[in-house]
């Protein structure tokens, strides 16, 4: 069998090179020209050369932007069909967490809900931002104090924190206190 194959792949490899050999020698010679054949081309034959190429070098020019086009608007298609697919997964994967994990989405059993417990939420939120407000203004207080007497004034405030009494510390002088290094200057 191997022998066999042997044969006939030198059977074949034989008959290509006659075919081939054959082809070469005997082939027409109506493509060639001899040297008496060519002639100087005139001016207006090179402008025909010169402008078919031209014409040829812009088709195919426009055939590759028309091709770079595609190509970029196939890309911006991919890529937004990843990204919707990236969203969709997303979803998918927020969509597996419990709805009591998931924290910013609201409670969805808002039915069970009583407008009564939501007019004593809301109270309880506006007594928080004035318990907070209360808190901010005594902080401001005792801010205000603290500087004044840092800058030698006692204030008594009221309990609406208006000012009811100041009554300087110290009295800054108005000379210079500071000592010179050099006594000779």
């Amino acid at each position: 069998m191997k022998r066999l194959g042997s044969f006939l792949n030198f059977l074949i490899f034989t008959l290509v090179v006659i075919i081939g050999g054959a082809f070469y020698y005997l082939k027409p010679n109506s493509g060639a020209q001899t040297s008496r054949d060519l002639q100087p081309l005139s001016a207006q034959q090179v402008d025909d050369i010169v402008n078919t190429h031209i014409k040829d070098t812009v088709q195919e020019s426009k055939y590759t932007k028309f091709l770079n086009d595609k190509t970029i608007r196939e890309t911006y298609k991919k890529l937004a069909e990843l990204e919707k697919q990236k969203k969709i997964n997303q979803d998918k994967e927020i969509a597996k967490i419990p709805i009591e994990r998931q924290i910013w989405k609201e409670d969805q059993k808002v039915s069970d809900v009583t407008p009564e417990q939501v007019i004593g939420g809301a109270i309880n939120e506006g007594l928080e931002q004035e318990k907070m407000d209360e808190a901010e203004k005594k902080e401001y207080a005792r801010q205000w104090i603290q500087n004044a007497r840092e800058a030698g004034y006692l204030l008594e405030l009221s309990p609406e924190l208006e000012v009811i009494k100041y009554t300087p510390i110290r009295k800054p002088s108005q000379q210079d206190d500071s000592v010179k290094s050099d006594p000779s200057e």
